[in-house]
């Protein structure tokens, strides 16, 4: 029988700790990674509904330059449902509501309220009224 000797060839693959450790610093940039890449999704999320919400607004200005009155639910304005900016369908990040308190058609205030992981955004719900005021949560979501 031969001795094995620590040559050149013997070393092959790695061993359990340089496994973990690499496994290791691979989870810890990757941790360093997620929390920026979260941030940008629920911005990104955050500005694709409020361009919605501005669209929906001139919707509105719309419909009382034609109508004489606001719109009292989204299905006048065209859309067959809240969920109508969603992409991909199933993936929304926002439910529409549109609350038109007056009987007479003068006002109104069009919602965007955050919907499963969305929730965690620090805006909360997304407003904007009749006369353009917006609103949320924190001063700097519009």
């Amino acid at each position: 029988m031969s001795v094995r000797t620590a040559g050149l060839g013997a070393a092959r693959g790695w061993t359990l700790p340089e496994l973990l450790l690499a496994t290791l610093v691979a989870a810890i940039i990757a941790s360093c990674a997620l929390a920026p890449l979260r941030h940008a999704l629920l911005h990104a999320r955050r500005v694709a509904v409020t361009a919605t919400l501005l669209q929906l607004t001139l919707h509105q200005e719309r419909h009382r330059a034609v109508h004489g009155r606001y719109a009292a639910d989204l299905s006048e304005l065209g859309w067959t449902n809240a969920h109508a900016a969603c992409a991909p369908p199933g993936a929304c990040a926002y439910e529409l509501r549109l609350h038109a308190p007056g009987a007479d058609g003068d006002d109104y205030e069009l919602q965007a309220v955050p919907l499963r992981g969305q929730g965690d955004d620090r805006c909360g719900v997304l407003r904007v009224d009749h006369l353009g005021r917006r609103g949320a949560a924190a001063a700097d979501c519009w």
